[in-house]
C-alpha cells in the first residue's frame, strides 16, 4: 500500500506589490524559487502551520488573509496536498532560514525570470485577486 499524502502549506506573502519568494535549500527541487511553506505538523491547524513555516523560513511575521487554493503536488515518490494561503507582511526583516537557501521580495516584473512553476505563478495571481477582493 502506498503512503498517504503529506499535508503542507504554502503562503503568498505580500509587501506592497512584491511577493516573498524563497529558493529551496532541501529536496525536493533544491534551488527552485517558490513560495514559503512546508509540512503541517500533527495537531497544528493550517493557519498555525502557515504562520510557523513563514517565520521559520524567513524570520517575518504575517497576517493571514484568506485561502487561495488547495494544490496536489504529485511527483516521483511524493504526494503533497498543499493548502495555499494569502497573507500580508506585518513585521520583521526577511532572511533565509531553516529550509530556504535564499529569498527575495520579487516584483511582478521579476516573476518570469525566476523560473517559477506554472502552479506557483497561478497561485500568486489568484492570491492577488483574492487579496484585492478581501480589502474592498
Amino acid at each position: 500500500m502506498p503512503p498517504a499524502p503529506t499535508s503542507a502549506v504554502g503562503v503568498v506573502v505580500w509587501k506592497d506589490d512584491r511577493v516573498l519568494l524563497v529558493q529551496r535549500g532541501q529536496a525536493p527541487h533544491v534551488g527552485q524559487w517558490t513560495l514559503p511553506g512546508g509540512r503541517q505538523k500533527w495537531g497544528e491547524t493550517v493557519a498555525e502551520a502557515a504562520v510557523r513555516e513563514v517565520r521559520e523560513e524567513t524570520g517575518i511575521e504575517i497576517d493571514l488573509v484568506c485561502l487561495i487554493d488547495v494544490v496536489d503536488l504529485i511527483a516521483d515518490d511524493h504526494h503533497f496536498v498543499v493548502t495555499e494561503m494569502a497573507a500580508r507582511w506585518l513585521s520583521g526583516r526577511a532572511r533565509a532560514g531553516s529550509d530556504a537557501a535564499d529569498l527575495i521580495w520579487a516584483e511582478p516584473s521579476q516573476w518570469a525570470t525566476l523560473g517559477l512553476s506554472e502552479d506557483v505563478r497561478r497561485v500568486i495571481k489568484a492570491g492577488a485577486e483574492r487579496l484585492s477582493s478581501a480589502t474592498r
